[in-house]
């Protein structure tokens, strides 16, 4: 089954730019191998969170607390950050 079927199983208003968010921003395609369950359950999760308001972290799905990132990967990101100038 096609991705863009599998995303629209989960959200089936998805247009042509959510489909490739979903699928290349919500999965680890085309870096590692994803099946139609992975595909389904990285829709299901961002329309779950979009439908109560809430938002994901670009980087690992977890609740975003401020700017697109969660809490670990905000500090991860920081600690790298400091460390380079270091």
């Amino acid at each position: 089954m096609p991705p863009a079927e599998v995303i629209r199983a989960a959200i089936p208003d998805a247009d042509e730019a959510l489909v490739e968010h979903i699928l290349w921003g919500r999965t680890p395609f085309p870096c590692g191998p994803v099946s139609a369950l992975d595909i389904y359950r990285a829709a299901s999760r961002f329309a779950r969170a979009k439908r109560n308001g809430l938002e994901l972290c670009d980087c690992c799905d977890r609740l975003v607390i401020k700017n697109h990132l969660c809490a670990s990967c905000r500090d991860g990101l920081e600690q790298a950050s400091h460390a380079k100038k270091a």
